[in-house]
């Protein structure tokens, strides 16, 4: 499958062809992962995948940079089966047409340390930047190491409300970036939302950067966890469309053996980048047909 006006294509998955290349043990520490961590990494390489060969050698940018903001060691290994996958900046550094830059932010330096020794076996030519930091106070850093004029691709893949939304304005504004946003509704929201309510400035304010949604959540009676993930995933999707002109969102639910755990939130200033997460998440990764979803509640 081609798109005849930006060349992309979609036909190749080479996600067993990247699995490969970390199957082997190599003493350096992994993050211990739920199955479903396998269909996030897997849709987030085929938007990789799809975005450079389309766009690493367009004249419109200046080069094309990935950041990754809460990073980890570069493996995954999940529990039920010891298997081993990439991590998001492993997949970012193999991508089949380079990034000009690649910059991971991972806290933990075991695992900062882990990454950097990964990329350097595993792609010894790419560009990268491995911060050692929290990505909430490294964000001028990481801003000053961004070409002028680059499109870039952002993950933001926390274990709960861990960064902010001044964080992400001052990463996309005035430039062309496109997220993938783990939204940690239904383990952190939906457990904690009347912990966050009490606190007179939490987590949750900093995550959609403002107290406005508490007024329309006093009004909500329905309080379902399906009717909280879509009540707060439409504000923080309100927050970058009003604020930062995010014009293309789409909503993917990542369910565990019990059901929902959180929301991936794709959103791109530019309608092709819309249309090439339509295109590569018509399957999951298992070959199965995709359900679509396009922002009503569960």
């Amino acid at each position: 499958m081609k798109c005849p006006q930006w060349g992309c294509s979609v036909a190749k998955d080479r996600w067993p062809e990247l699995c490969k290349t970390v199957e082997s043990d190599d003493d350096l520490p992994v993050r211990d992962v739920g199955s479903w961590t396998e269909d996030k990494l897997w849709f987030w390489h085929r938007y990789v995948e799809i975005t450079t060969a389309a766009m690493a050698k367009h004249q419109k940018w200046n080069g094309m940079v990935y950041v990754d903001m809460f990073a980890g060691p570069g493996v995954c290994k999940i529990r039920s089966s010891e298997r081993r996958i990439p991590g998001s900046t492993i997949v970012a550094a193999q991508a089949s047409k380079p990034f000009t830059k690649i910059i991971a932010v991972e806290l933990d330096s075991e695992n900062a340390n882990a990454l950097r020794m990964r990329l350097q076996t595993i792609a010894p030519d790419a560009s990268v930047i491995v911060y050692q930091e929290d990505c909430n106070t490294v964000i001028d850093k990481i801003v000053n190491d961004l070409p002028a004029g680059a499109l870039t691709l952002a993950f933001f893949d926390p274990e709960g409300l861990d960064f902010e939304f001044t964080t992400v304005e001052t990463l996309v504004k005035g430039r062309a970036v496109d997220l993938l946003v783990l939204f940690a509704d239904a383990y952190d929201i939906v457990r904690n939302v009347d912990l966050y309510v009490s606190q007179e400035s939490s987590k949750l304010d900093r995550l959609l950067g403002t107290k406005e949604w508490r007024d329309e959540w006093g009004k909500i009676n329905n309080r379902k966890s399906v009717v909280i993930c879509d009540f707060f995933a439409t504000q923080f999707e309100s927050q970058l469309r009003d604020q930062l002109g995010y014009k293309e969102f789409r909503r993917k639910r990542i369910n565990g053996p019990k059901g929902a755990l959180y929301t991936l939130i794709f959103a791109s200033k530019h309608q092709k980048g819309g249309e090439f997460w339509d295109k590569i998440s018509k399957r999951d990764s298992g070959g199965q047909m995709e359900i679509p979803f396009n922002g009503d509640p569960l």
